[in-house]
């Protein structure tokens, strides 16, 4: 997958040269830590409490949990929703994701493997 991978369930995932580790730990987003699930990010220079709450980025307020929040000009929608980041959909939370244009799910069966996910051809 063009030298990014990604595992989910608590595993790391590599988006864009960096590494984020999914399910209630830091993950890095443009250059800057997030924290996923009910904890603070710094996104733009800025705090963001996530799950339901108002959050100001780059002067705006915007609600997170299951709504869109733009962060560096591009949208992320958390818990279990698809967000995509640096222009690939990541879908956290034992969902899917798709990187380099590949949708991966958790290794579930005798599919082909890349980095611990089976990637299918075609549309979700």
């Amino acid at each position: 997958m063009n030298g990014d991978f990604a595992r989910l369930n608590g595993k790391f995932a590599r988006l864009n040269g960096d590494f984020a580790p999914l399910n209630r730990n830091f993950a890095r987003l443009n250059g800057e830590f997030a924290r996923l699930n009910g904890d603070f990010a710094p996104l733009n220079g800025e705090f963001v409490p996530l799950n339901g709450e108002f959050v100001p980025l780059n002067g705006e307020f915007v609600p997170l949990n299951r709504v869109y929040a733009q962060t560096n000009g591009e949208f992320a929608r958390l818990n279990q929703v698809c967000a995509p980041i640096n222009g690939e959909f990541a879908r956290l939370n034992c969902e899917f994701v798709l990187l380099n244009g590949r949708l991966c799910l958790p290794n579930r069966g005798s599919h082909a493997l890349y980095g611990g996910l089976r990637t299918l051809s075609g549309s979700s």
